[in-house]
């Protein structure tokens, strides 16, 4: 069986998967979950005004890099407890069919 396993490493190795973009195939997982099931609710809207409000004098080019900023950290925080909460279930469904 080893060497069946050692052959598929090999053939990985040489052709490695195209994840579309992503570094890994949990990475993928977390596109194709946010594509279907964005997170832009009414709430996520009134925080980015009421930051919006907090600078009434600055033009709307300079707000767009705070903007991209808070929105890129967002983003990174949600696909961190993505992976997290895709582990957890993973270490959870082990635990639980142990003998």
């Amino acid at each position: 069986m080893n060497a069946y396993i050692e052959k598929l490493k090999q053939q990985l190795a040489q052709n490695p998967p195209d994840f579309g973009g992503a570094e890994s195939v949990i990475d993928l997982l977390y596109l194709i979950y946010t594509e279907f099931n964005p997170i832009n609710n009414q709430e996520i809207r009134d925080g980015f005004e009421r930051l919006r409000n907090h600078f009434p004098d600055m033009d709307l080019q300079d707000f767009d890099v705070i903007f991209v900023t808070v929105s890129e950290l967002c983003t990174e925080h949600e696909r961190l407890a993505f992976i997290e909460g895709f582990r957890l279930g993973i270490t959870l469904s082990q635990e639980l069919t142990k003998k």
